[in-house]
């Protein structure tokens, strides 16, 4: 009994197997559209960059020396640059005087003056690796020094360090 109802689900499990397909299925023929992306003006681009922390590093310096050729020209007050998160390796950013303050500021600097010439809202977001310096507190020195070298006292988000705040963008 046991072989014929193993048997019966072999036979069963290749009969819904062969009856697969990879091409889509649609209920009526699709007929492309005479609005083609190209045709229509954009609105506003958003620009995003992680775990740009390692932008001091060779590759990393080359990926935003090229992102920043690309913002350069964009003229456009209505654009975003937003870094989502670990903007410095590896432990955030240290207290005033601490090991690691002036390497972890490099790394902060790099990405700041990347977009010192964009016309459109920067945002920093924290990651993981902006926590592990003393947690909020290390938030909150992160978020003053990007503040302050932006001159945007919006540009650190979100506030206090609260996961659940949103904004309108």
């Amino acid at each position: 009994m046991k072989k014929i109802n193993t048997l019966i689900t072999i036979i069963l499990a290749l009969f819904i197997v062969s009856c697969a397909t990879y091409k889509p299925k649609y209920k009526s023929e699709m007929t492309p559209q005479s609005d083609t992306s190209s045709e229509k003006e954009i609105e506003t681009r958003f620009y995003l960059l992680g775990d740009a922390g390692v932008a001091n590093s060779e590759k990393g310096g080359e990926a935003i020396k090229a992102f920043q050729k690309l913002i350069d020209d964009d003229d456009t007050k209505g654009d975003y640059v937003i870094f989502l998160g670990d903007n410095i390796y590896p432990h955030g950013l240290p207290s005033e005087g601490e090991k690691g303050r002036d390497e972890a500021e490099k790394q902060l600097d790099v990405q700041i003056n990347s977009v010192k010439n964009f016309k459109g809202k920067t945002l920093f977001i924290p990651g993981n690796h902006d926590w592990y310096s003393d947690g909020l507190k290390g938030l909150k020195r992160q978020e003053k020094y990007v503040e302050k070298a932006l001159n945007d006292k919006d540009a650190f988000q979100p506030e206090k360090g609260c996961p659940v705040e949103k904004i309108n963008v």
